[in-house]
């Protein structure tokens, strides 16, 4: 046996050669970039962090190469005292840890003669294990082309240290969850392709959780592509399945997520209240929600991408824990949104990014907000669709962002039934017809100013139609409707807050539209201060129990 050498590079991955050597390899032989550099006798070009060198031969072994009949140089055999070595080409009887020369033929062999600390390395090829391969505190590697299959949860149990690398396609048809592992550590791969062949239920989930009761300061890295709906494959219900499923602790989620299906299952699916996630993904549902979540999570962060193919029935992201829950979202997002956070503690989601919306479920809108909670949302919002619509008492709401009606007559920009929505933000200076919004209960405040088109018909066509709750305007106001009797607010119940408002509306005129309609008649409680209007101010009716501070609504045919 030579008197084998080892170099261990440094730094980034460097490009190593046949070395020609017959002593150690020392500093002189390696450049400042980490390239080792001698005597060359063959021009390989590979990227690797370790090389062991033969002396007597001049030739080099590097580690994760495995040529078939001997080392990376040719020689005869190697010695990794800590790697084993897999391809379909081994033999279990034979195989020899240390030896690449001599590898496994399975990784079941391979993982049953691994120690804690040992690496096994797994080369191209089809394998099928009978049970799940991966043992405790054992490093795991996979080459491109590693593919493991089976009708088997591939991978199972809780693991103390897990670390699975490389470029692995986990490959299953098994009829339940199958991937389902609590741990601390990392999990990356190429693909998991799984789908079920029952003809009911669901087709599992790969799941992941990390091991926070035992390791509360410790964390669960998971990144690679999921996709749910293989060839032939049944679908189910989708109850409790998901491209992915993500559990309690601390996770690290770098993912793409793809989830074709008839069945409403979601791409992810936030699975615990013990949640504590930062998640970046690209999810495609076309058939579910893309990110769904019930559970009552302190806090996650969400970004990337999120698409629902059926923006009718599902949603872009739909977080309804109902009772207490606090998110953080800076991702794209098409589809409506449904937060439902609940108000507990504080409760709510702040969000930021792009929206785009061409339908909504149950047609309600591009942004829901039908539960308790405290919502800031920051993001760009296109939709061809209602944007706005909240329905419950305890739902505070600020919105900061720009946001756009697309098209002619399809949708309104706020339908508020309850609780309180501010209104800081801006809308698009497109000319596309918008339809009246509407307040009903609750209270809506307009804080800065609203750029509102209307339409070339019908006629009586007002901004906002304000039937109950509070509408207050404290900025300007400009509504560009330009058919008879179309005024700014149709009031007929609420109450109405003018302060420092200017209601104008944009063709100069008060000739054939009152700023408020009143219906013939009388309102109490509204407030005016020193607010203007370039049209009549006040239609059929009146105002008992007004409070006037510093004025009443004046008419103006200078504002614009």
């Amino acid at each position: 046996m030579p008197n084998w050498k080892k170099v261990v590079v440094s730094g980034s991955a460097a490009n190593l050669h046949s070395l020609n050597v017959s002593t150690d390899v020392t500093a002189s032989n390696i450049s400042s970039s980490g390239n080792i550099f001698g005597n060359l006798s063959e021009n390989s070009s590979t990227s690797f962090k370790t090389v062991v060198v033969d002396p007597s031969t001049g030739q080099f072994y590097r580690t994760g190469s495995y040529g078939g009949g001997g080392g990376a140089g040719g020689g005869s055999s190697t010695d990794f005292t800590q790697s084993l070595f897999v391809s379909p080409s081994g033999d279990n009887s034979t195989a020899v840890v240390g030896d690449m020369s001599k590898p496994f033929a399975t990784i079941l062999g391979a993982t049953g003669s691994a120690n804690p600390g040992d690496t096994i390395i797994v080369y191209p090829g089809i394998y099928t294990p009978a049970s799940q391969i991966i043992k405790d505190h054992v490093n795991y590697y996979f080459y491109p082309g590693a593919i493991v299959s089976g009708s088997i949860p591939l991978l199972s149990g809780t693991f103390e240290e897990l670390n699975v690398r490389g470029h692995g396609i986990f490959d299953t048809n098994f009829n339940g969850d199958t991937i389902n592992i609590t741990a601390n550590g990392v999990f990356e791969c190429d693909t998991v392709r799984f789908g079920g062949l029952q003809s009911s239920g669901y087709a599992g989930a790969p799941k992941f959780a990390q091991d926070y009761t035992n390791y509360p300061n410790r964390n669960l890295t998971i990144s690679g592509k999921f996709k749910y709906g293989k060839d032939g494959a049944r679908t189910g219900n989708g109850l409790g399945g998901a491209g992915v499923s993500i559990g309690g602790g601390a996770i690290i989620a770098n993912v793409d997520v793809h989830v074709s299906s008839s069945s409403g299952m979601p791409g992810i699916r936030l699975n615990s209240q013990y949640t504590d996630a930062l998640i970046n993904a690209t999810v495609y549902a076309n058939m579910g929600t893309a990110l769904y979540s019930n559970q009552r999570i302190s806090h996650t962060t969400i970004k990337g991408m999120y698409e629902t193919g059926d923006q009718s029935t599902y949603y872009a992201i739909d977080l309804s824990p109902g009772y207490v829950g606090n998110f953080f979202i800076d991702a794209t997002m098409i589809g409506a949104i449904k937060l439902a956070t609940g108000g507990v503690g504080q409760s709510g989601v702040d969000v930021r990014g792009f929206q785009s919306c061409t339908n909504s479920p149950s047609s309600l809108g591009a942004v829901q907000l039908s539960s308790a909670g405290y919502y800031t949302l920051h993001h760009r919002i296109e939709a061809s669709e209602n944007i706005f619509y909240q329905t419950n008492a305890y739902a505070y709401t600020t919105y900061t962002g720009n946001a756009q009606i697309m098209s002619n007559n399809t949708g309104k920009m706020f339908d508020i039934q309850a609780g309180r929505f501010i209104w800081k933000g801006s809308a698009g200076d497109k000319e596309v017809r918008v339809n009246q919004n509407t307040v009903s209960g609750g209270e809506l405040i307009i804080d800065s100013p609203l750029i509102h088109y209307g339409s070339s018909y019908p006629i009586n066509r007002f901004c906002f139609n304000l039937t109950a709750g509070t509408l207050e305007i404290n900025n300007k106001l400009i509504y560009h409707q330009n058919t008879t009797g179309s005024g700014i607010i149709d009031m007929s119940g609420g109450y109405l807050k003018l302060n420092g408002a200017q209601l104008i509306h944009a063709d100069h005129t008060g000739s054939y539209a009152y700023a408020i309609d009143l219906n013939s008649e009388a309102h109490s409680g509204s407030i005016f201060n020193n607010s203007f209007t370039n049209l009549k101010p006040f239609g059929p009716g009146s105002f008992t129990n007004e409070i006037v501070g510093g004025g009443t609504l004046f008419e103006s045919h200078k504002l614009y």
